[in-house]
């Protein structure tokens, strides 16, 4: 009876372990045969989108406005004497030889009546000062103004000195020898801010007797220029 007992088990479980000996080699070719089929199953990974961005339009750049002039810095005060805007100026109480302080802009028109250039040179060589003016000795003339003249077609509306009531414009003439910047011996150059010291005269011997003429500014000096 002993006997039978362990034939028994070793009977039932010896055909279990030679089927799963059997099943063993069977697990690669499986495995193969999943692999081909995932393959012919056409399964494939597709790379992702790529969103193609245009660049921005590179910014227009606005065109650059017109730079305004920066406003003059009239001093109070040229060599002694009070600084008067051309608008202020008064010409009743005035004689010839009062001479005055005057802010304004003046604008050249003519120079004429030049000596020989041979002169001139001659001069020159001879002189040792630096600010030497070759236009010293010609007659110049322009108009000094009270309120800046229109500038590119636009009324700027600047004034010298305090508004008044006085003069809007009157025509200068610079005395002989008088030095005077280069831009302000340019004849139709854009008007300079300048302060002058000058004297207020008859235009005319007639005028002189009437006392009724418009007057006209003597140039003694340019004391001051930007």
């Amino acid at each position: 009876m002993d006997e039978q007992t362990a034939f028994e088990p070793r009977a039932v479980l010896a055909p279990r372990r030679r089927r799963l000996t059997r099943l063993v080699p069977l697990v690669p070719v499986v495995a193969l045969v999943a692999i081909v089929l995932a393959g012919l199953a056409g399964i494939r990974h597709e790379p992702p989108a790529v969103a193609l961005v245009e660049p921005p339009a590179p910014a227009t750049a606005a065109p650059a406005a017109a730079a305004t002039p920066p406003e003059p810095q009239f001093p109070a005060e040229a060599l002694g004497f009070d600084v008067v805007g051309l608008g202020d100026v008064r010409l009743a109480p005035l004689t010839r030889d009062d001479v005055i302080a005057i802010a304004g802009w003046y604008v050249p028109l003519a120079i004429t009546g030049c000596p020989p250039e041979s002169l001139v040179s001659s001069v020159a060589s001879a002189t040792v000062h630096p600010g030497f003016d070759p236009s010293a000795y010609c007659q110049r003339s322009g108009v000094l103004y009270a309120t800046e003249p229109t500038l590119n077609g636009r009324a700027t509306g600047r004034r010298a000195g305090a508004t008044g009531d006085g003069l809007s414009s009157v025509s200068a003439t610079i005395v002989k020898g008088v030095v005077l910047p280069a831009d302000l011996e340019v004849a139709g150059a854009d008007a300079r801010p300048v302060v002058i010291l000058g004297r207020f005269v008859e235009s005319s011997t007639a005028c002189m007797l009437l006392g009724a003429c418009p007057s006209e500014l003597i140039v003694d000096y340019v004391a001051w220029t930007p």
